[in-house]
């Protein structure tokens, strides 16, 4: 299983990801904020981003740019309630690997966290595959 960073400032949506992804096996750290993400990313290496698109001071999206600069191995999964066509595309530019809507469906996100940290190089940098953009989650 792989080691993830669950960056969302809702705590109780935090702290429920955190405690439902370490029953599944992953090694889990969490941030309220990218800031915090980031200072833990720039210490540690992750295998997955899962970040909330609308953070307080700096985005999901600003995040995953920071985040593929200093960890351009590190996978991110956006999950948004506030899906939009321009951060939609913005995220295929910056090659997110998963965009999910909230309310998640868990078994969706356990599908895209084993493809995200299965270490298949083929998966690296290409986005959205098999129609993971956008999926009714």
């Amino acid at each position: 299983m792989g080691q993830i960073i669950v960056v969302e400032d809702d705590t109780n949506t935090r702290l429920g990801l955190v405690e439902i992804l370490r029953l599944e096996g992953h090694k889990v750290s969490s941030a309220e904020n990218a800031k915090v993400a980031l200072r833990q990313i720039k210490c540690q290496k992750f295998d997955v981003l899962l970040t909330d698109l609308r953070l307080p001071g700096m985005s999901g999206l600003d995040l995953v740019s920071h985040v593929t600069a200093i960890s351009p191995e590190t996978r991110s999964i956006i999950m948004t309630a506030f899906s939009t066509p321009a951060d939609k595309r913005a995220s295929i530019r910056l090659g997110v690997f998963a965009y999910l809507s909230k309310p998640l469906n868990l078994e969706s996100l356990f599908h895209y966290l084993r493809r995200a940290t299965r270490g298949d190089s083929s998966l690296q940098h290409k986005p959205f595959q098999s129609g993971i953009i956008n999926q009714s989650v």
